[in-house]
């Protein structure tokens, strides 16, 4: 885990009171048959989740190039059937949904094989596999279970999401060289000598430094809640999920 995506950067967050009541939107509108905010969701939930999907479907024990077919083929699934419309926020959260879907799936190998032969060949979704597969590899729990590994791939995904968001604003912003400096400082406060080092490169005094990196940490926290809030029915289930985002990305579990 980066500097900028470990654990200690979020708990902060939890105290925090910037969660807006978003109440699943994402999961009810992939859920309806049209329109296309309905298309939109159902991508997004696609390419939110296809890492931690393909991650358990490698800790499972499938191979390289049948687990990239499942993830397609899973996905695939899901849109066809539209499942996403079973999906119930009283009835729990999103991934675990989602997870025991893709065990029902992954257990059917007749449904995979059809899978592959959808969309005459063509992917649903343009993935980064061979970048995935280098993380799996490089994971630094290789004992963990599949589903252990899915919760990880998930949590590191909303971090990831969070600072992709930040830097696409700071870049909107023309404050690109200002996030690449102080992206460092997201997880904890700096040194003096660092803040003094940042200041000559972007002409300013360590004071100044200091309150920036304070309120680029304020912005990424509320982003991650903003990604949590996404795919929960409660602002208390947000305080769960960040909970939870800090005991897999501190203990791997």
């Amino acid at each position: 885990m980066s500097d900028t995506t470990r654990p200690e950067s979020i708990r902060e967050a939890a105290r925090g009171g910037w969660f807006g009541p978003t109440h699943w939107t994402v999961v009810l509108a992939a859920g309806r048959d049209e329109g296309p905010d309905a298309l939109r969701a159902r991508e997004e939930l696609c390419r939110a989740y296809w890492q931690p999907v393909y991650c358990y479907l490698r800790r499972c024990g499938r191979g390289v190039h049948d687990a990239e077919d499942l993830t397609q083929g899973f996905f695939a699934h899901l849109l066809e059937q539209n499942a996403f419309a079973k999906a119930d926020p009283a009835r729990g959260r999103f991934r675990s949904f989602l997870l025991t879907a893709l065990r029902h799936y992954a257990a059917d190998e007749q449904g995979r094989a059809r899978s592959v032969k959808r969309g005459h060949g063509r992917p649903l979704l343009s993935l980064d596999h061979d970048v995935v597969e280098e993380r799996f590899l490089r994971d630094p729990y290789p004992n963990a279970t599949g589903e252990v590994l899915f919760d990880q791939r998930w949590a590191t995904g909303v971090l990831e999401q969070a600072l992709a968001r930040l830097r696409a604003d700071c870049q909107r912003r023309h404050r690109l060289e200002e996030f690449e400096q102080l992206k460092r400082f997201l997880a904890q406060e700096g040194s003096a000598a660092e803040y003094a080092a940042v200041g000559e490169v972007l002409h300013r005094t360590p004071a100044a430094v200091r309150m920036a990196a304070c309120r680029m940490r304020d912005d990424f926290r509320r982003r991650v809640r903003a990604e949590l809030a996404r795919l929960v029915s409660s602002p208390a289930e947000v305080e769960e999920e960040l909970r939870h985002l800090c005991v897999v990305l501190t203990h791997g579990s």
